[in-house]
């Protein structure tokens, strides 16, 4: 996985876009999946993140239930963000339960789920899964002005 491309910066611009936050208003989520520390990162890390980025408190009742009633409730853009953080989990129940979940999710009527992994078994609404290439700089910089109004070409220099 490539870090520091601005991936994390496109799907928070994708979920601020106008056209977007009409369709959606506030059933748009952006859940970080970046694992915090040397911790094992389980099913259980992977739910309780999921669940506090809707606003459900995971303690309690089966919060995956709780996931899936406030998802099928109503249409929703949801991001997830570093998605391939339980790739590199050594426990084995994350890469056993995750991807399912995901998967799980994404196939719910109604719910649009961004995410550069894309978990087996994910609905796609692209007929190949095809690596998109690395823009050239003209197009790289015209995009980025585009979501970042406040920065000016004439800063940009030689980077």
């Amino acid at each position: 996985m490539v870090r520091g491309h601005g991936k994390s910066s496109l799907a928070k611009a994708i979920l601020n876009n106008p056209l977007v936050t009409a369709k959606f208003a506030d059933r748009r989520f952006f859940v970080n999946l970046r694992r915090a520390g040397s911790f094992d990162y389980t099913f259980e890390t992977f739910v309780t993140r999921f669940a506090g980025a809707l606003g459900i408190e995971s303690a309690g009742a089966d919060p995956m239930r709780q996931i899936f009633t406030l998802l099928r409730s109503a249409s929703a853009l949801i991001v997830l963000d570093n998605a391939e953080t339980f790739e590199e989990a050594s426990a084995s129940s994350a890469l056993r339960e995750i991807p399912p979940a995901i998967a799980d999710i994404a196939n719910i009527a109604g719910v649009v789920l961004i995410s550069h992994h894309a978990a087996e078994g994910m609905r796609r609404t692209c007929n190949d899964n095809k690596d998109i290439p690395p823009l050239d700089l003209s197009s790289a910089q015209t995009l980025f002005f585009q979501i970042y109004r406040r920065a000016s070409r004439s800063d940009d220099g030689e980077e």
